[in-house]
């Protein structure tokens, strides 16, 4: 195969255009290849391209640029079908994302529901098994990130088993902001499950493989409560924190990305795309701006309550510290209580619960009964009008609209199991299982 997705078409064709093509007769539309076998591309196809390259490579781009590769079910479906594909095929080697625009992957599409609280439990469903088979494939998954990756461009990037990252990457968790919580395997990845290792010692463990030139494949979640304040807080977090939380586990200068990628595309993987990797990605220098508030945000996202979370954040305004330290402790608990209380008090109560969860089945398992109920919450809609639709600065009208007056049994009742599974299934893994309409 050639180095571009597609062939040019004969000149004898009109000029390319993508409402147009889709009008042409079968013979004149443009083909692609998968799995050895050339298949014509329609609107879903679109969005998610893909080819198989000669050295074992297969090669997904997301391609929504103008939504910046926001997910749609569609997507979902059409990854997880090339994903099979892909893993069934000895001689596929290697799985790469990549994305067209500033964006890897800016989450998935809460748009598409926006004025209607069902279709949540196929949106979630399908979402949360694209995330699992990912999780758990034998072929590596090599994520590209050069650019923006939250939510659900997260759940596709880190459950894979290497996240390449440039100087451009901004990683955030921003669901509570629209009244929904932080999915797509957060509760494996960011919740508290290692918090007594710390986070200097599970850094200081990365950078001396990454020294060594060794391969480091991180399994496991974030060290320390960082995780927990990354998703209810929404913070945007750039490179050196990145690879500090490990969230990225490689660092590429975006001067060599088209080299690398051309790498990728044409070396031999024979012997893993590991040689590849030590030839291109660096050890970056840059200390993590989170590494100084590392102790605070242990003391204070360790407290059993979201209530005492804020208190023990009020404290740190208060005592004889550096006014950076007091300014960050005072904006912490601003930006707490701007976002819905129901999805703060749920993301506690998902951190919290993550440590007794063995393993990532079980995790999604829960953020699917979460996801369910929240989705059917009024909060979500209109979280997602004010700040995805209207773009608005204003805080949305929460209900109930202070994290004091969200009571927990009400945050309690949704990670209860379903009353009737004929009804409302759980989330299964098997590969025969029907989706919810």
């Amino acid at each position: 195969l050639g180095p571009s997705f597609f062939s040019p078409p004969p000149s004898s064709f009109p000029p390319y255009h993508p409402n147009l093509r889709f009008h042409l007769p079968h013979s004149m539309q443009r083909l692609e290849t998968v799995a050895g076998h050339l298949v014509p591309i329609n609107v879903d196809q679109d969005l998610v391209r893909v080819r198989v390259l000669d050295n074992g490579c297969a090669h997904i781009v997301l391609n929504r640029p103008k939504a910046l590769n926001s997910l749609t079910k569609a997507m979902f479906r059409r990854m997880h079908a090339l994903l099979r594909q892909f893993e069934d095929d000895v001689a596929i080697k290697l799985v790469v994302v990549t994305s067209e625009s500033r964006a890897f992957c800016a989450g998935g599409d809460l748009k598409e529901f926006s004025h209607r609280t069902e279709g949540g439990r196929s949106f979630c469903w399908l979402e949360y098994r694209l995330d699992s088979f990912i999780h758990h494939m034998k072929t590596p998954v090599l994520s590209l990130i050069d650019g923006i990756v939250m939510g659900g461009g997260a759940g596709i990037s880190i459950s894979g088993r290497y996240r390449v990252a440039t100087e451009n990457i901004i990683f955030a968790m921003p669901e509570a902001k629209v009244g929904f919580f932080t999915d797509v395997g957060a509760t494996w990845y960011l919740a508290p499950r290692n918090s007594e290792l710390g986070m200097a010692g599970a850094d200081t463990e990365r950078r001396e493989i990454q020294k060594s030139g060794l391969e480091y494949i991180w399994q496991g979640g974030v060290p320390g409560w960082i995780g927990s304040y990354l998703c209810m807080t929404a913070s945007q977090i750039q490179i050196a924190d990145c690879l500090y939380c490990n969230v990225a586990t490689h660092f590429l200068p975006r001067s060599r990305l088209d080299s690398f990628k051309e790498a990728l595309f044409s070396q031999d993987l024979s012997a893993g795309v590991v040689p590849i990797l030590r030839s291109f990605c660096d050890y970056h220098p840059m200390p993590a701006p989170i590494e100084k508030r590392v102790k605070t945000i242990n003391e204070c996202f360790s407290a059993p309550t979201v209530e005492e979370i804020l208190e023990r954040l009020q404290k740190h305004t208060q005592r004889d510290e550096s006014d950076e330290e007091s300014d960050w402790a005072r904006q912490t608990i601003e930006t707490i209580r701007r976002m819905c209380p129901t999805s703060i008090k749920a993301i506690h109560e998902q951190m919290t619960r993550a440590k007794q969860l063995s393993t990532f089945p079980d995790c999604m398992r829960l953020e699917f009964r979460l996801g369910c109920r929240l989705w059917q919450r009024a909060d979500l809609v209109e979280g997602v009008r004010y700040v995805l639709e209207l773009k608005s600065s204003a805080r949305p009208r929460w209900v109930p609209d202070s994290i004091e007056d969200c009571p927990l049994a009400d945050v309690l009742s949704l990670f209860r199991p379903f009353d009737d599974p004929s009804v409302e299934p759980e989330l299964s893994f098997d590969e025969n299982a029907v989706p919810p309409s």
